[in-house]
């Protein structure tokens, strides 16, 4: 299974799971996944391995791949899809991976890293949506609720 299909498989049972229990209802499920080399890199929980995960992203380039699902329990629509953004991170020196690791943040986040938090200024540029890389590709996820008609 590639990294688009599992975030998409993800999403569509975290969605299916909650609209089982809503009969008139419209719900949303995603996941998201940080792709390096064909590698999943997922939330580290440990020092030592957050700083082996932000040494490899290190200056190089990797994705940000979210899947998310959208069920009409109502009228019986759905839809899945997973949406990928390129990121590029700066080169970064030991002492900054050292001082990012220090606040705790990226500890339970997937690739070691939270874009709209401080992990951001680690990121020297992004290619396509930057909420998805945050967890939710927003405006994918608008355009394809108002084939739902909602606004």
């Amino acid at each position: 299974m590639s990294p688009k299909e599992l975030v998409a498989h993800l999403s569509w049972g975290k969605a299916k799971d909650v609209a089982e229990r809503y009969k008139e209802a419209v719900v949303l499920g995603a996941d998201t996944i940080i792709v390096y080399k064909d590698k999943i890199l997922g939330k580290p929980h440990t020092p030592e391995k957050s700083k082996e995960m932000l040494k490899m992203l290190s200056g190089k380039q990797h994705s940000a791949i979210t899947g998310f699902s959208i069920i009409d329990t109502k009228n019986n629509n759905t839809i899945s899809k997973a949406i990928e953004t390129k990121v590029f991170f700066r080169n970064l020196s030991d002492k900054e991976i050292d001082n990012y690791i220090a606040t705790g943040e990226p500890l339970n986040k997937a690739g070691s890293y939270a874009i709209l938090e401080l992990g951001g200024k680690l990121i020297d540029k992004i290619e396509g949506s930057k909420t998805n890389v945050s967890g939710l590709p927003m405006e994918e996820v608008m355009e394809i609720l108002k084939e739902f008609n909602i606004d």
